[in-house]
């Protein structure tokens, strides 16, 4: 091999300049997914809690429907589950006590065959009333409206005080 010439350096004086990381890019940026978000239930729209632009986070609530009524119901809901639990027990220990009282010939057939029953019967009431109570339950949760996932409010058409409609943006 043969060895290299010298090469002529050139040194220049270090100065400081502005720099802008983001180079200048024209067009149009828009959303990977949107999707409207409504209310579930119906009611008055009590208060909103985003504005257009604003960020928000996956589950966050932007609006809350004000229908009383949802409060009223499952607060009803619980109240006839409690009573339905109550006499479901009443029934049980009132069907243990005619079972007794049978196998010592002291009840007769048919006290035993009503007493089933309405053990039977306390007992379907009490699994329709925790199903109403899971219903009513559900109707109070979709009464807050929130976002699916992360996202930024692009449009809102149901201000404070309108009725939302079910399904409807």
């Amino acid at each position: 091999r043969s060895p290299r010439a010298a090469q002529p350096t050139h040194i220049a004086p270090v100065r400081q300049r502005p720099f802008d990381p983001t180079p200048p890019v024209d067009g149009t940026r828009s959303a990977k997914d949107e999707s409207p978000v409504s209310a579930s239930v119906e009611g008055g729209v009590e208060k909103t809690m985003a504005e257009f632009g604003d960020r928000v986070a996956t589950g966050q609530e932007i609006a809350r429907i004000d229908n009383p009524t949802y409060d009223a119901q499952f607060n009803q809901s619980a109240a006839a589950l409690e009573k339905a639990r109550s006499t479901a027990a009443n029934t049980e220990r009132d069907l243990k006590r005619i079972q007794e009282l049978r196998k010592s010939g002291i009840s007769s057939d048919a006290d035993l065959d009503k007493a089933t029953s309405e053990a039977e019967q306390a007992r379907a009431t009490s699994k329709s009333s925790e199903a109403e109570l899971a219903i009513t339950q559900i109707r109070l949760e979709k009464s807050h409206v929130r976002v699916p996932y992360d996202s930024a409010i692009a449009d809102r058409t149901a201000p404070a005080g309108t009725v939302a409609q079910v399904a409807a943006p």
